[in-house]
């Protein structure tokens, strides 16, 4: 439709989409160009092609994963539940950035030991305790069973 055309119907096609029509809708009441409808809505900014809507949601979820790794230095794993994506997917979006991977050990090291676990005697503290007591007790009965089993 030449630009003139599209002015005469500019109002039009406004009212219409307002009014909650969608461009094919309001191309069959206008007898006019689908594509028209279109460029006149993309001019007024209501409308985005469904491709500009999955970068932007792209864009949103690069944003959200470098936040969780690299400001909340969460795990690939954790970042993964968090942004409601597989953790492979996570690794990928942070080489994609150049953001180096931490090693699943640096989660060990640095997040998951508390020097000061027993330092108080708690009813947990006590359980662990007593936990790993008995762990270590099994260990040492298992290897003595394995010393006697090779000496027959």
């Amino acid at each position: 439709m030449a630009k003139i055309h599209r002015e005469k119907y500019y109002n039009q096609i406004l009212e219409l989409f307002r009014k909650g029509n969608n461009m094919s809708t309001i191309a069959e009441i206008l007898n006019i160009n689908r594509l028209d409808v279109r460029k006149v809505l993309e001019e007024n900014k209501l409308y985005q092609p469904s491709y500009l809507k999955l970068r932007n949601d792209y864009d949103k979820m690069v944003i959200k994963v470098k936040k969780y790794y690299v400001d909340d230095n969460l795990s690939a794993v954790e970042v993964a539940e968090k942004a409601g994506i597989s953790d492979r997917s996570v690794i990928r979006l942070l080489k994609g950035m150049n953001i180096p991977i931490r090693p699943q050990s640096y989660y060990v090291t640095t997040n998951s030991v508390n020097e000061k676990a027993f330092s108080e005697y708690t009813p947990e503290s006590v359980y662990w305790q007593g936990l790993l007591l008995v762990m270590a007790v099994c260990s040492i009965v298992e290897q003595i069973e394995m010393q006697i089993m090779h000496m027959c």
